[in-house]
């Protein structure tokens, strides 16, 4: 559902921080380009958009140290929490 999408988006956030304790500010731009394009590897072999989550549908990931929870709390207009 879209709420997995949103996670997917996120889920390498470690990136961001690393980014953050570097000096170097090309190494930095390298990270954060990576950062913005992992959510591009998950999209592999998806042709068709993601459903729409029902009121009060939860999505939960644990991935590496990241930990994302996620609920649709309105729909019209959509509103995930």
């Amino acid at each position: 559902s879209f709420l997995q999408r949103l996670a997917e988006d996120l889920q390498y956030t470690a990136l961001v921080r690393t980014a953050a304790s570097l000096t170097d500010p090309l190494e930095r731009l390298v990270y954060m380009a990576v950062f913005s394009v992992t959510p591009f590897a998950s999209t592999v072999g998806r042709f068709v958009k993601p459903f729409n989550p029902l009121l009060g549908e939860t999505y939960e990931i644990t991935h590496r140290g990241f930990r994302f929870i996620a609920e649709q709390v309105g729909h019209h207009p959509p509103v995930s929490a």
